[in-house]
């Protein structure tokens, strides 16, 4: 599959696997990020655009190296719809105050997963079919008690 990016910025990199067999193309900041201080987080922006073909999405996905970082993404996932056509920025939340390394300008930051899907069309019923599982929650399927 094909997919086109657009540079928005000069010093931006094309996502590309780093390895064969690789499922995610690897995202590089394109600046130092900047704080938000009203709602606590730091963005990153990589400076490119896509254009993901119809029936498909964008996954925005933390890379295994954040587990040397104290940041999660903000929104764990993002999605990237196929008809966003801005630049791809990464959020992140700090997990505590403890002395950190920090993503800089030419980090590889997340990684963009290219999935597809069907369009789903919702219909209200009066009742589900009966499933194994049924109503369990939470550790229902470990043999506990659900606990909600």
């Amino acid at each position: 599959m094909e997919i086109k990016f657009k540079k928005l910025n000069p010093y931006a990199v094309i996502p590309k696997h780093a390895h064969d067999g690789d499922a995610g193309l690897d995202l590089v900041a394109t600046d130092n990020g900047i704080y938000n201080h009203t709602h606590d987080y730091i963005e990153y922006d990589t400076g490119i655009a896509v254009e993901i073909p119809p029936g498909y999405f964008g996954a925005l996905a933390p890379r295994s190296s954040i587990s040397d970082t104290p940041f999660m993404l903000c929104n764990s996932l993002g999605i990237i719809d196929e008809t966003f056509r801005g630049s791809i920025k990464c959020r992140f939340r700090r997990l505590n105050n403890e002395e950190f390394k920090e993503y800089k300008f030419g980090d590889k930051l997340a990684q963009l997963i290219i999935i597809p899907y069907e369009k789903v069309v919702g219909k209200e019923v009066e009742e589900l079919s009966d499933s194994v599982r049924g109503t369990g929650g939470w550790g229902s399927t470990d043999g506990k008690k659900n606990s909600q």
